[in-house]
């Protein structure tokens, strides 16, 4: 029963994701070219109004501003904190796994000696990383051409935590096997409903941060 319900959940955010992203993608476009139909049709008097108050340029890419050094630190930022959520959520508070349990089990003394190094280990590499990312947040807030966006910022942090879920469902799960999502008979299909929601977090983030350049005329940025 338990097997049936995480393979089902795991074919609904797989199929979910591949439906939800070109629908997302194409209501962004959709919308964008809504906005210049819109002011492609006024009278000419108007659009060069329009054009006055710089309200036309925002449909045109703006060299000066640039989303990329956020979205760099989003990504970075939550790759760490994805680390951290799943190193507390899952080693930690339900215990349904540590860095090297498929290695060596936590029952024995000196097993759990070695996944508590592990663990440690993991934790330090998730720190690393999130201050790298929150280094990389204050240089882009330094430069005064980089944008500015919430949403874009947002969309970069899911991102961030579904490239997380990419390297530790298939290196760690699949390719070196050192531990799985939860051990026992049903391991393979949590570990897949595991990957399952890359899909659903990498198409949300994607959606968030193309909204945000919208907002500002960054298509193109």
């Amino acid at each position: 029963m338990l097997a049936t319900k995480v393979l089902e959940l795991n074919k609904v955010m797989i199929v979910g994701s591949l439906i939800l992203l070109p629908r997302l993608q194409s209501l962004i476009q959709k919308t964008y070219w809504q906005k210049a139909k819109a002011i492609h049709l006024m009278p000419r008097e108007q659009r060069l109004i329009l054009r006055q108050q710089n309200v036309l340029q925002n449909l045109q890419p703006i060299k000066m501003s640039n989303y990329r050094p956020l979205i760099i630190a989003g990504l970075i930022l939550d790759i760490g904190q994805g680390g951290f959520f799943d190193g507390i959520v899952f080693h930690q508070l339900l215990q349904w796994h540590h860095m090297f349990s498929s290695i060596e089990t936590d029952r024995t003394i000196a097993g759990m000696e070695l996944n508590t190094v592990g663990d440690g280990l993991f934790h330090l590499f998730d720190l690393l990383l999130t201050l790298t990312g929150i280094f990389l947040l204050w240089q882009a807030g330094r430069q005064a051409e980089n944008s500015w966006s919430g949403q874009v910022f947002a969309g970069a942090l899911l991102m961030g935590a579904g490239l997380f879920n990419v390297v530790e469902g298939i290196i760690d799960h699949h390719i070196l096997g050192i531990h799985h999502l939860k051990l026992g008979a049903h391991q393979l299909l949590w570990d897949l409903g595991f990957l399952g929601s890359v899909g659903l977090l990498l198409a949300i983030g994607l959606f968030l941060i193309q909204a945000g350049k919208m907002e500002k005329g960054q298509l193109t940025q």
